[in-house]
């Protein structure tokens, strides 16, 4: 944010003062170019300035560039401080001001940051697991989980073909790795794959698997939930069209079709629709509107209970009226979604899913094994090892590490940036590092993120899990939800066609248990220059080569 795009206050300045309140806990809403280091500096030198040890502030960020920046702009500001340098905005002013109170608390405390910066601890989030995890090993002898793999999948495939090798044991693992391989067809390649993939999100899963209550009766209870929301939300989104023009043409297709599951009306009341067991019906009804692919028919035959016109009057009507009623749908696209979603549920066959899940709880956990195994005797991790050892070091939030509560003494502000990306697991770090925090005690959380620009699913960052911090919390805090607006990097023009075009693209709310992001308006801080706008220039297919 430089003083050039500050010659007037932003829209948003009350929301970014509110969010320097060091006795309070926020979660930030923060948009590309909205100015989120400022603010995370600004904070961090204000925690600074009431801190006892530098140490007491733990900032986390997800790349070792944006730790490197964070640690230059906070340091840079404290050099400009002691050096008297003149500062030409109101924002600068407000950060030198702070800056002169660190110089100050730092005199008092005999910090000494400007000759050991180290103090500052702006760490990567995996750099922070690794701290965790080598203090734990050095406290208890123990050995370390190894060099880290960036690129593990050849160990994720050794494992998943060693726990098929225990296909022939006459035990319960025998049986599932049995039953899993039948369910597969035969084809131990595919399931291999399928294990392979699902190694790398195990610090999602292995715990859960491995907690005492967890059982057969709880996955069978995830399904039905899964699927009495899917239904539930298609139920609501079918208000908007007309519901018994659909019954009809449903039962007409379902009488005129023989495959179908059964001449049974689709189910609309309150409480009918929302039972897994009316699944069939309700995707019987998703396939006549929809193709196998997931997009509205543009036309219906007698493979969706649909005769041709030629078969009569009849026939030849209701024609007419679903392609009338396929047409009104082309305005719906957040019902062709979730149409769609609804079309793809598994079809929750207890008997049969039951033991395929219950095989698959039986094999995880050994599958995980196997690849510790491997990885030891590679010497070897992968980020996932990581940071499950990590977790371990901080131990359960009820049983914490002697670690854990050295920590906990130490740790007094946690402060996280691009939160968007962050994992199941390392949601489960920050809850062990703030076990011992109760909301007005002093501790602070400052999470800021944009869910509109995550783009770490390959490490399994799950952008609802930003939605939902937002909503309820981490742990013992709940922080308070907080958007900035403002845009101090892009031209008006190009502010406005992205909020135009953006507004159409992404849905129109946030929803939390499909990581679905609404988009966020933002305002343009630099001034407008006439005649600039944003133009989209193409190449054909015969100027490949130019492109």
């Amino acid at each position: 944010m430089s003083s050039a795009d500050l010659t007037s206050a932003p829209t948003d300045l009350h929301v970014r003062r509110e969010a320097l309140d060091t006795s309070r806990s926020f979660a930030v809403s923060a948009p590309a170019g909205s100015g989120k280091t400022s603010l995370l500096v600004q904070r961090i030198l204000r925690l600074l300035a009431i801190s006892e040890r530098p140490e007491e502030i733990l900032a986390i960020t997800f790349t070792r560039k944006a730790a490197a920046e964070m640690r230059h702009r906070i340091l840079e500001a404290l050099q400009q401080a002691a050096a008297n340098i003149p500062v030409q905005s109101e924002h600068l002013a407000s950060l030198r001001e702070d800056a002169r109170r660190v110089l100050q608390r730092d005199s008092e405390k005999g910090w000494n940051l400007l000759q050991n910066p180290e103090r500052l601890r702006l760490q990567t989030i995996d750099g922070f697991c690794s701290y965790l995890t080598q203090r734990f090993c050095l406290e208890n002898g123990s050995n370390h989980p190894g060099q880290l793999v960036e690129r593990p999948a050849e160990h994720y495939r050794r494992a998943a073909e060693q726990l098929l090798t225990h296909i022939s044991r006459e035990d319960a693992l025998g049986h599932a790795v049995r039953h899993l391989v039948r369910h597969f067809e035969g084809n131990q390649d595919s399931l291999a794959s399928l294990l392979a993939d699902m190694l790398e999100s195990r610090a999602s899963w292995l715990d859960l698997l491995l907690h005492p209550e967890f059982g057969e009766d709880q996955l069978i209870e995830n399904f039905r939930l899964l699927i009495n929301a899917e239904l539930t939300s298609l139920r609501q989104k079918l208000v908007h069209i007309d519901m018994a023009e659909l019954r009809t043409l449903f039962d007409y297709a379902q009488y005129h079709h023989p495959n179908q599951p059964g001449a049974e009306s689709i189910q609309f009341s309150d409480k009918a629709y929302c039972f897994h067991r009316y699944l069939p019906i309700w995707q019987a009804m998703a396939n006549m509107l929809l193709t196998g692919a997931g997009s509205l028919r543009k036309r219906v035959d007698k493979r969706v209970g649909f005769p041709p016109k030629s078969s009569g009057a009849e026939a030849a009507q209701m024609q007419e009226r679903i392609k009338d009623f396929l047409d009104s749908l082309e305005d719906q696209p957040d019902l062709v979604q979730q149409l769609k979603r609804v079309q793809s549920l598994p079809n929750l066959n207890e008997q049969t899913e039951a033991k395929t899940l219950s095989a698959l709880a039986i094999c995880l956990p050994v599958l995980a094994a196997e690849l510790k195994l491997i990885f030891a005797a590679s010497g070897e991790a992968d980020f996932a090892s990581i940071s499950i050892s990590a977790l371990e070091a901080l131990g359960e939030p009820e049983n914490p590490t002697r670690l854990n509560l050295r920590l906990d003494y130490r740790i007094k502000h946690i402060l996280v940036d691009e939160f968007q990306d962050t994992s199941s697991l390392q949601i489960s770090l920050l809850e062990r590092l703030m076990a011992g925090w109760e909301p007005g005690d002093g501790r602070t959380l400052f999470l800021v993120g944009d869910a509109m620009q995550s783009i770490y699913g390959f490490r399994k960052a799950n952008v609802s899990l930003f939605i939902r911090a937002r909503e309820v919390g981490i742990g013992p805090i709940r922080p308070e939800a907080l958007d900035l607006q403002t845009n101090f990097r892009s031209a008006p023009a190009i502010v406005d066609w992205v909020n135009q075009s953006f507004d159409q693209i992404l849905p129109r709310s946030d929803d939390r248990t499909r990581g679905q992001v609404a988009y966020r308006n933002s305002y343009a801080q630099k001034p407008l220059t006439p005649g600039a706008e944003v133009k989209i220039s193409g190449f054909s297919e015969a100027a490949a080569e130019a492109e």
